[in-house]
């Protein structure tokens, strides 16, 4: 009987050590506030030719400058991405894109957001510059395979770095006469300003 009452306090002392540590922890620190929600982009209603293109800019397997091949053919998710950005739905198309798509097609809708919504692409901007995977990445004959960071920001001194969606390339050249050659890419508003036809050539 003596054992089995030691043995009874001990556990109850235990109990009471394990219940103030947890009452000081609990005291000690303030609650975390509550995850701020955000809620899943849905899906626009479009156009029968709407829902094609966006289908294909969902599922596309590569990024691509406006002009590809030995003739320097416009790409399908180019063409896809012009309807698209025309529609009445396209600020929510796109950020449902960005959400949903593969890899390829977020940097679409990245380009997209670049006019549309430009907070929205400002926010977005730090997560795209970190990412390391690749995709592949076609620019006139040369197909490669190229971080996304490396897409959405080169990082090279030369690369454009338009003031506004209302600049063009050509007036933002102009106004660097310096430069002998430049670089495109998504955060300066290159490869944006060239899917809307509005880089002023």
């Amino acid at each position: 009987m003596r054992g089995t009452s030691k043995r009874f306090w001990l556990r109850r002392v235990g109990w009471i050590w394990i219940l103030g540590l947890w009452l000081a922890c609990s005291h000690s620190q303030p609650p975390c506030p509550p995850a701020e929600a955000t809620a899943p982009a849905i899906r626009p209603p479009l156009s029968a030719q709407g829902q094609q293109d966006l289908d294909l800019l969902l599922s596309t397997p590569r990024f691509t400058d406006d002009a590809i091949g030995v003739g320097g053919e416009t790409p399908e998710e180019v063409l896809a991405w012009r309807r698209l950005i025309r529609t009445p739905q396209a600020e929510s198309a796109f950020l449902y894109l960005l959400e949903r798509g593969e890899a390829p097609g977020q940097l679409f809708a990245l380009c997209a957001l670049y006019s549309l919504a430009p907070a929205t692409f400002q926010r977005k901007l730090p997560e795209f510059r970190r990412r390391k995977d690749e995709v592949e990445f076609q620019r006139g004959c040369v197909i490669s395979r190229q971080a996304i960071g490396e897409i959405v920001d080169c990082g090279h001194p030369n690369a454009v770095r338009l003031q506004s969606p209302q600049q063009t390339i050509r007036a933002w050249m102009e106004a660097h006469p310096e430069l002998k050659s430049v670089q495109y890419d998504i955060a300066g508003g290159a490869f944006p300003a060239v899917f809307a036809e509005t880089d002023g050539w």
